[in-house]
């Protein structure tokens, strides 16, 4: 294996690959990373930040650093 960590800033070709992995883990609506990860790329402040792990085009893991979000019928 010979992965990488990378900044979506530096890759935004990742967004919807990043997108529909975090989904898939958390549940949290693929909307909401989308948006999230569009304002990282967009590079519009200095969160929201998001890494991933990969390994060529397979996404292994992930961060985001954000600010508090909320989402109706989350805690």
């Amino acid at each position: 294996m010979d992965w990488e960590l990378v900044n979506l800033r530096d890759r935004p070709q990742l967004l919807e690959r990043a997108a529909a992995w975090f989904h898939e883990k958390w549940g949290v609506p693929l909307a909401a990373y989308r948006e999230s990860m569009a304002d990282c790329a967009a590079e519009k402040g200095p969160v929201p930040q998001w890494y991933l792990a990969v390994d060529g085009d397979a996404v292994l893991g992930g961060r985001g650093l954000l600010k508090t979000i909320s989402i109706p019928g989350r805690i």
